[in-house]
């Protein structure tokens, strides 16, 4: 694959939220929340919170050019929302077959959470 549209990004990358979802779920034993929130760091995000368009705004780049890593881990769990970490690395953007994982996450990493915070407003 050497592009990938925005709704094909969208796609992934929920994939990957629902994913790091999944495995906070087993790893801590709690339910979460899905209505996921992002807290971005890197990509002009500057650790503000997204809701999950705005955060597929500031993360595509466009067809043919990606950022190289994407890191993504449950952060915290509130009543009504989970929050991610997602972190831009300083790479400099890439070709599809030069990100993270270009056969199956492409730009998206997973890392795992060693704890889950509360939400606070």
């Amino acid at each position: 694959m050497n592009t990938m549209n925005k709704e094909q990004f969208a796609n992934l990358f929920l994939r990957e939220l629902e994913q790091a979802a999944k495995t906070a779920c087993e790893q801590f034993k709690l339910s979460l929340p899905d209505n996921f929130r992002i807290e971005l760091h890197g990509a002009g995000g500057e650790g503000r919170i997204y809701g999950l368009s705005e955060a597929i705004d500031k993360l595509f780049l466009g067809d043919s050019r990606f950022f190289k890593i994407i890191d993504i881990a449950v952060k915290a769990i509130g009543n009504t929302e989970t929050i991610f970490f997602v972190r831009v690395s300083g790479h400099v953007p890439c070709a599809w077959s030069e990100t993270w994982d270009p056969v199956h996450s492409g730009p998206f990493k997973q890392l795992r959470a060693i704890r889950v915070g509360s939400e606070t407003k």
